[in-house]
């Protein structure tokens, strides 16, 4: 990941995250970036699908959160704290 004046980043938004493609981002950046933390937002239209993640919501529930986008606006369907410890 691309670092910035020494800052690491922490988090990363990932749009899409439901798909194929999508999918296997967010599950290569859980395993290999600890302890980056992923916000997945996704429309779930015909290509994305909430069951290629069901194994991340189980083995990463502090780092990972999935948004639903809909028309428009944002709805928190799963929702974790991301938050550091502290």
């Amino acid at each position: 990941m691309p670092q910035t004046l020494g800052h690491k980043p922490t988090e990363i938004l990932i749009t899409g995250g439901c798909g194929f493609i999508g999918s296997n981002f967010v599950r290569y950046v859980l395993e290999k970036r600890e302890p980056m933390k992923v916000i997945n937002l996704d429309k779930l239209t015909y290509a994305g699908n909430l069951a290629n993640l069901a194994d991340v919501v189980e083995r990463y529930p502090e780092r990972y959160l999935f948004i639903k986008l809909q028309r428009k606006k944002l709805f928190v369907i799963f929702s974790r704290d991301l938050r550091s410890p502290g």
